[in-house]
Formats: C-alpha cells, structure tokens, sequence
C-alpha cells in the first residue's frame, strides 16, 4: 500500500470514529456536558504532554486521550480530581501527532465535545545542554508596577529569551551586556502567567518553562530576618525537609510532612505586622505534590485566630475569599491576597486536600505587607 493510500486509510477511519461516537450521543439522547479547557500540547524528550484546565462546576470525572501510531487507536484514561491537568504520552518518531481528548462522567454516561490538539515530540539539533542552562538560570519576580528577569549566559551563546505573558510578547538577546530586563506597566497584584521560550538560530524551541509571577504593588515582601515557623508534622527524611526551609527563599529546598491530611504551619512574625498576602511556592521541578486546598488565618497572640480565610471547598460562606486551587504544574509565586490589610503577628496556613500521597510540601512562603 502507497504512503498516500496509507494516509488517506487513517484519516477516514479517523472521520469514521468521531461521526460514531456524536451518532452514539444522538441515539442514546445524551445531552453533551462541556469538557477540559485550555488544551495544549508540548514537546519532550521522546514524548508530547499533554496539559488542560478541568472547570470548577465540571460533571465529569475521566477524561479519554486516544490517537493512532501507523494506525493502530492508542488510548489513555485520566481520572479528574483536581483543577490542572497533565498527561505524558510517548510517540515512536518524530511526525506530528494528533490527539483526540474527551471528557466523560462514570456516573451520568454524559460526554462532552470531541477535541483535539497536535504535537511532536523533542527533537534536538541545537546546543541543549547551553540552553537548558540558560532557561533553568532565568529567575522572574514582582517588582514595582511590573516584573523583573535576570538570567546568566556563561558562554555567550548567541540566542534568545522569548517572554510570552497575558498582555503581550518580548524577545531578549540572551548575550546582552545587562542580564536583566523589566516589563512594566503591569497591573498591580495580578497573577500572571509567564512562559519563558528559548530561541535559537531565528526558530523557536521547544526548551522552555511555565510561572506565575505577580507585580508587587504599594506594599513589599517582607524579610523573615528573625521569624520562626512550626509544623504539624515534619517528615523524617534525613532532617532535611524542615519548615524552616519555607523562609529562606530557595524553592528547591522544602518541607514535607508527614501522610494524613490536615496539615499546617504557623510563622510567627516575632511582632505585629500589617500583611496583605502570602504567597506559596511549590518545590522546584514538583508537578506530583503540594496541597491543592489552603486556608489562612491570622491572629495576634498566636491563641485566637479570628480572621479565617477559607478556599471554596471547604467553606460555607458563598462568596469564599479564595476561589482557585493551588496549581502545582507551574513554577513562582501564587498569590492569596487578602480582602484587606490585617494586623498579625502569627500566621497560620492550613492545608486541608492534596495529593494521593496525603502529604503537604512546599519549597516556599513568601508574607507580603508593612
């Protein structure tokens, strides 16, 4: 059979599939539900991944991925529990891939549209190594009305850093003389999502990583120069996954606790300061833990913890102060501002749902304030 004759086979037994399956929903008198959101797929070493957002006031609770290698129908089965997913699916060669994800509840038997995405995976002619060095030394944070990029480039290699963010674009010379650049102009106490590209020889790479970042606004981030923190729980872990590790600004150390959810930890400011916000930093390169559900709660004495900040899922209050989940597939801060300047000296962040494992980690908790 002509590589032709092989194509056009695939593709009508790909039209075959989809007509079915909407044939199927109108036979049956299934009303469609709507499925994931945001649905993108990034190059990897040996293999595409898959990402989405799964809605809050979603009805299903799987989500089916299938796609064809010289026309045989692979598929793969997500289970949904929590808002952001990611999903590794290996491919044999280097063609581009077209996958087909649908969401689906076990309960109702009620599927959502069909949609579909294309990728390839990783295929590498340009200096790795270099970029990759490049890429993994850029460091993002808030700064005054906007945000601020520093990064090295030891061996002046000739490429770029592309920026791309919700309000526009920015290609850098990765070699230029000043290693830092400020996008301002920003508004103030957002979270934005930030997604740092290298680009090599004029084309675009797939070497590139995800964070959020947030423009600082009137008040500051403060310095934990004498603070103390404690936990409920610490793993053992050699002694080296401390609370204390959550105050020293370096994501790849961290804390973990011990299985069993709740979880919390209390910083103790050493006096009464004016907080506007935390922010929660997953441990660098962690996609697989951090708890997905905080609530926050200030107190003066460290006795009474009056004013209590619950997420949506584990709050009656209709209107609760925090309405999105911790997202652990992105690096950088991630904002929980509250509704107005508390006076604290005492914070307490409790955890209250998380990963299969049932243990809350986290590389940092930055309090911002007066």
């Amino acid at each position: 059979m002509s590589i032709r004759l092989k194509i056009v086979g695939i593709w009508l037994l790909t039209i075959m599939i989809l007509t079915g399956c909407r044939r199927d929903n109108e036979k049956n008198g299934v009303e469609q539900i709507n499925g994931v959101e945001g649905l993108t797929a990034a190059s990897a070493a040996e293999a595409i991944v898959l990402s989405w957002k799964n809605p809050a006031a979603r009805l299903y609770d799987k989500v089916d991925i299938w796609y064809f290698v010289d026309g045989k129908k692979e598929v793969v089965t997500e289970t949904i529990e929590e808002e952001f997913s990611q999903v590794v699916l290996s491919v044999p060669d280097e063609n581009v891939y077209k996958f087909y994800v649908q969401a689906s509840s076990s309960v109702t038997r009620q599927l959502s549209e069909i949609q579909s995405v294309k990728g390839r995976m990783l295929v590498f002619s340009q200096p790795q190594e270099e970029l990759e060095e490049i890429l993994n030394s850029v460091v993002v944070y808030g700064g005054a009305g906007g945000i601020r990029l520093l990064w090295d480039n030891p061996g002046a290699l000739p490429a770029s850093i592309r920026i791309d963010y919700e309000d526009g674009k920015v290609d850098l010379e990765a070699d230029r003389l000043t290693k830092e650049y400020t996008i301002d102009g920003l508004r103030e106490g957002r979270s934005y999502m930030v997604i740092i590209s290298m680009v090599y020889d004029g084309e675009l790479t797939a070497i590139a990583k995800n964070l959020s970042v947030i423009p600082e606004p009137g008040y500051a981030k403060l310095r934990p120069e004498d603070w103390s923190i404690i936990a409920s729980s610490t793993d053992a872990h050699g002694g080296v996954v401390q609370p204390e590790n959550l105050l020293d600004g370096d994501p790849h150390t961290y804390w973990q606790s011990q299985p069993g959810y709740p979880h919390h930890v209390i910083i103790d400011l050493q006096r009464i300061r004016k907080v506007a916000a935390i922010t929660l930093v997953r441990k660098f390169g962690d996609s697989t833990n951090s708890s997905w559900d905080n609530n926050i709660s200030l107190s003066k004495d460290g006795v009474n913890y009056r004013n209590i900040y619950r997420y949506v899922k584990s709050s009656p209050d209709p209107n609760p102060i925090f309405s999105i989940e911790f997202n652990r597939t992105i690096e950088g801060e991630q904002l929980y501002m509250l509704p107005a300047m508390e006076e604290a000296r005492y914070i307490r962040v409790d955890m209250v749902r998380g990963s299969g494992n049932r243990i809350a980690l986290f590389g940092d908790i930055n309090v911002y304030g007066e």
